[in-house]
């Protein structure tokens, strides 16, 4: 080979190396150079998460004392303040918290409309089981619909709203054997607007809307009972009546059903039915906890944290000889920025 052939390759060589020696050290300084800023913007971010940790903790620290603070005042009010002064406290709340008031036969919350349902239903007065007898006999063993009708149409007038109540759910019912549906339906609305008048126990305007959309469903008219079950569903979410957990389960699944089958559930509700469910169970627990103080067993002050159903939980409550205020409260109570307060 050449001399100038040589030269020309063996330069050639010497640069690529060269160029690959530089290229290499480069790199590695590039990686050294990103390493290290990886590292310092680690280190700033961790520096960051750290001081917000530290305040967001300082922040419920002294939400909790001050929280602690305001039930015991409440715990101590006189009877005839606690109500005004809960229900001003209770507007500051979100969806997934209520304060409960506990006495010895009752349980009340606040807003009454956070709370799906009730560990304790006061027992009302209804009309004695006699006012309808003569009514029960025609309809369950004479099936004279006709001359139980005439009777309960008068029972419908009484200026007690048990009898009225009693009288205008019978009536319905029987109408229905007579197949006068226009009919009965006309007197369930006319029941609803009894509203929480106690009829077996249960609401009255709860029956009567369950049993106008039991009867459109019987009667195949769709459009009228989704009209109808969307409206039931969401007042159930919203808790206009007083009844136990067994009864909200029953309609709430029986509406649910009618929904499913022939439309969709409302949407947009404020919070999930599982954190409403949640937040029942820990007004249960605090129903339960007073029943245990009651008995030299409980704590008379004191605060838990609770998982019920994947939802957290956080129960404070202040108790007196006579009652009990508790805050039951969920997920987006305990969020920063939540109910009006920031760290």
């Amino acid at each position: 080979m050449k001399p100038g052939v040589r030269s020309a390759r063996h330069l050639l060589i010497s640069f690529l190396a060269v160029t690959l020696v530089l290229a290499i050290t480069l790199g590695w300084l590039g990686w050294r150079l990103l390493e290290q800023d990886l590292a310092l913007g680690s280190k700033r971010i961790q520096e960051r998460l750290d001081t917000g940790a530290d305040l967001i903790a300082a922040a419920l620290l002294r939400r909790l004392s001050e929280t602690e603070e305001q039930f015991t005042v409440l715990s101590t009010l006189p009877e005839s303040e606690i109500a005004r002064a809960v229900s001003q406290q209770a507007e500051q709340l979100p969806e997934d918290a209520l304060i409960a008031i506990v006495r010895p036969q009752s349980l009340d919350a606040y807003p009454s409309s956070h709370l799906l349902y009730y560990p304790l239903v006061p027992v009302t007065g209804e009309p004695p089981e006699s006012v309808f007898a003569a009514v029960e006999a025609f309809e369950f063993e004479q099936k004279e619909y006709a001359r139980a009708i005439a009777l309960l149409r008068e029972l419908a007038r009484s200026e007690e709203a048990g009898i009225r109540a009693g009288a205008l759910l019978r009536l319905a019912r029987n109408l229905q054997k007579t197949s006068q549906y226009d009919r009965a339906l006309a007197t369930y609305s006319e029941l609803s607007q009894l509203g929480s008048t106690s009829v077996g126990g249960l609401p009255a305007e709860l029956l009567a809307r369950y049993a106008r959309c039991n009867l459109l469903d019987k009667l195949n008219q769709v459009f009228d009972l989704q009209q109808e079950a969307k409206r039931l569903y969401s007042d159930l979410r919203r808790s206009p009546w007083r009844i136990d957990r067994a009864s909200y389960r029953f309609y709430s699944q029986e509406v649910a059903g009618w929904l499913n089958s022939n439309g969709d559930l409302p949407i947009n509700e404020p919070i999930s039915q599982q954190d409403a469910l949640a937040l029942a169970a820990g007004v249960e627990s605090i129903w339960q906890e007073w029943q245990r103080i009651g008995r030299g067993e409980g704590t008379a002050n004191g605060y838990r944290n609770l998982w019920i159903n994947e939802s957290p939980l956080f129960l404070l409550w202040r108790s007196t000889p006579t009652r009990l205020v508790a805050l039951v409260a969920g997920e987006l109570y305990l969020k920063p920025n939540s109910s009006g307060w920031t760290p």
